[in-house]
């Protein structure tokens, strides 16, 4: 994908393109985020050609250019960031312009002191941070003076925030924040005992053993811990108990609390069971579901030593049910435990995979140093995908800004309410530079909304333009944080582009109702702000030429969109004309449509082997199936039958009666 850079005053921007086959792949947006995607069909591959050469040529005439066939994203923003630099240091500008904006944050708890991993040199990382810190340079500031959107104090609505976050869809459920040392949250309520059998109960429900899929050396092991699962045995070796706390990790739902980390914490204590656990993390436990035929999902589980992901690959997260009671266990520990386990944690992370040197590193939030040289050690090009979640828990900026330069196929923490809740609980405002990277998503979007800081505001307003949700967002914090967001709409309104124009006349009416706060406001615009502020104030203070309605052309005097619609005329009872059929499909189209996905072939191809796996793909036998338990095998044993004897009008008469009931 050939990849252009656009970079000039407050303005960083990409822009990628691709062709494939007929259609082409454009991607755009600020530098250091995701961005925006977009594919374009033309009729053939020449007309595709011939509009990318054409679409380059815009943007090179926009003064974008080309990066080269070995720059990221990421150096290209460093090398401009530190071009603006220089140049801002050429500027004669007051030495009360280079301060940073002061942010307040009411007094923290200092963590815990942990151990510290040697630190890592990442020097791209490094010029990442300055790049991403410099991309929109701070508001102007005053020594000791506070801001007047922050003169009442903390412009935050942390309870509001803190509600919209953890809001659940599932009736009667009650999302908490995670804990750590400064918030453990309360204890478990559930007892010992129980939530060993639901976890039991979920290890062992609609679940065989795949033997054939299992490493041949483990197959004893797994034998020896699903028998004392069968028998509620709670003894068994060491290496037992760890392959039972591998099962739970890959199988136990959180919604189910169920653990068998509590049994094992009263057994060998808090470090040894986290030595269990850390043991637990040298097995890949894989399930694959399957239907059989007495309706129900059948999951094939085995056991290996190729571990390639988190031990609990799942949408909620990437720490289990028993690893979240890990972390608050931790939480609670006494502070010589608490030294003693992040010794042994870090002391282990050498010899496991990354993705589960993650899910470790976020079992300890108080001991965020282990989570930035983590971070700064598996960065790069071959970086897990669940790098992304020590945003949790990482706090160097270099650190995070690595993190935001991760690949990730589908962006998991953004969409994760309940790790976003913990991060503004811990951070309060400081959590603002991770909220604003993702401005246009529904968690991170209506959170920014109850940060009354300008920087909340800028952030909205730049992500405004790409649905209505976020411009409602933006109209929403302006109205809510009025002297937060005249600064902001005016620096977005100096900087130019698509999304100025819009800004204007919600601009004009934050400076009309706020008037008498203006000229506590002008110490901070800088000037370019500063410049739009006046000119609209000057538009506003200015009588108004109002036309007479004589003077205007008649569908402005009299606009028809404002007059009652008349309704429209049925016409019923015409006989529809004999018109053949017709289909037209683009070129390469219909061969795209037939391709099937990975899943269907693998389905279809099952189908063509095996009979009733045929049924069932003709919809017969489904979980979710409405049809009575007493004519569903009937109907089934008749679609068999019509397929042995290959009657396709008995096949249809068995598939009909089943969607009819």
């Amino acid at each position: 994908m050939r990849r252009f850079e656009f970079a000039e005053g407050a303005s960083n921007k990409f822009w990628e393109i691709e062709q494939d086959g007929s259609d082409l792949v454009i991607r755009w947006g600020r530098i250091g985020t995701q961005g925006q995607s977009q594919t374009k069909n033309f009729a053939d591959a020449a007309k595709a050609a011939s509009a990318l050469d054409k679409l380059v040529s815009e943007k090179t005439g926009k003064g974008y250019v080309e990066a080269g066939a070995d720059a990221a994203a990421v150096p290209s923003v460093a090398t401009n960031a530190a071009k603006d630099k220089k140049d801002k240091s050429k500027a004669a500008a007051p030495a009360a312009a280079q301060v940073s904006l002061p942010v307040a944050v009411p007094p923290t708890v200092a963590p815990a002191p942990a151990a510290t991993l040697p630190p890592v040199a990442a020097p791209e990382a490094q010029a990442v941070a300055a790049a991403r810190l410099d991309d929109l340079p701070p508001l102007p500031s005053l020594d000791g003076a506070t801001p007047p959107w922050l003169a009442a104090g903390e412009r935050l609505d942390f309870d509001a925030a803190m509600k919209r976050l953890l809001q659940s869809g599932h009736e009667g459920r009650v999302n908490e924040p995670l804990p750590s040392r400064r918030f453990p949250g309360a204890a478990s309520d559930t007892e010992t005992r129980i939530a060993w059998v639901l976890a039991k109960r979920a290890i062992l429900q609609d679940t065989e053993l795949n033997h054939a899929g299992c490493d041949p050396a483990l197959l004893p092991l797994l034998q020896e811990t699903w028998t004392r699962l069968g028998k509620d045995r709670f003894d068994g070796s060491e290496e037992s108990q760890a392959l039972l706390l591998a099962l739970a990790c890959a199988r136990v739902s959180q919604d189910t609390e169920g653990s068998v980390a509590p049994y094992l914490i009263a057994q060998y204590g808090l470090a040894g069971a986290l030595q269990l656990l850390v043991q637990s993390h040298g097995y890949a436990v894989t399930v694959e579901n399957e239907w059989n035929v007495g309706r129900r999902t059948v999951h094939k589980l085995s056991v290996t030593r190729q571990v390639s992901g988190v031990a609990s690959p799942r949408w909620s997260g990437p720490l289990s049910s028993d690893e979240l009671c890990f972390r608050r266990f931790l939480a609670q520990a006494p502070e010589p435990l608490w030294r003693e386990c992040v010794a042994l944690i870090e002391a282990s992370l050498p010899a496991l995979h990354p993705a589960r040197q993650v899910t470790l590193a976020l079992l300890l939030p108080d001991a965020p140093e282990l989570s930035n040289a983590l971070v700064l050690k598996l960065s790069g090009p071959a970086a897990p995908e669940a790098l992304h979640w020590l945003q949790l828990t990482a706090t160097d900026p270099a650190a995070l800004a690595a993190i935001q330069a991760t690949k990730v196929s589908y962006g998991y923490f953004f969409h994760n309410g309940v790790m976003l809740a913990t991060v503004l609980q811990e951070r309060r405002l400081q959590a603002l530079p991770l909220f604003a990277a993702e401005p246009a998503l529904d968690n991170t979007g209506d959170a920014l909304a109850y940060f009354g800081v300008p920087e909340a505001v800028e952030a909205l307003a730049r992500a405004a333009g790409g649905s209505r949700t976020c411009l409602q967002r933006l109209n929403l914090a302006a109205q809510r944080w009025p002297l937060a967001a005249i600064p902001a709409l005016a620096r977005v309104i100096a900087a130019g582009g698509r999304e100025a124009g819009p800004f204007m006349p919600l601009l004009s009416g934050l400076l009309q109702s706020q008037a008498a706060a203006l000229p506590a406001l002008r110490p901070w615009l800088d000037a370019p702000a500063a410049a739009v502020v006046d000119r609209l104030v000057a538009q506003l203070d200015s009588p108004a030429e109002v036309a007479d309605a004589a003077d205007l052309p008649r569908v402005l005097a009299d606009p028809p969109w404002l007059k009652p619609r008349k309704a429209l005329a049925s016409v019923s009872g015409l006989a529809p004309l004999p018109l053949p059929t017709q289909a037209h499909w683009p070129e390469g189209e219909r061969e795209r449509a037939a391709v099937l996905a990975q899943s269907a072939q693998q389905r279809y191809a099952k189908s063509a082997k095996d009979m009733v796996a045929f049924v069932q793909a003709l919809g017969f036998n489904q979980p979710y199936a409405t049809v009575d338990d007493k004519l569903e095998p009937v109907l089934r044993d008749e679609a068999l039958q019509a397929l042995r004897n290959r009657d396709l009008d008995a096949l249809h008469s068995a598939w009909t009666r089943m969607k009819a009931n």
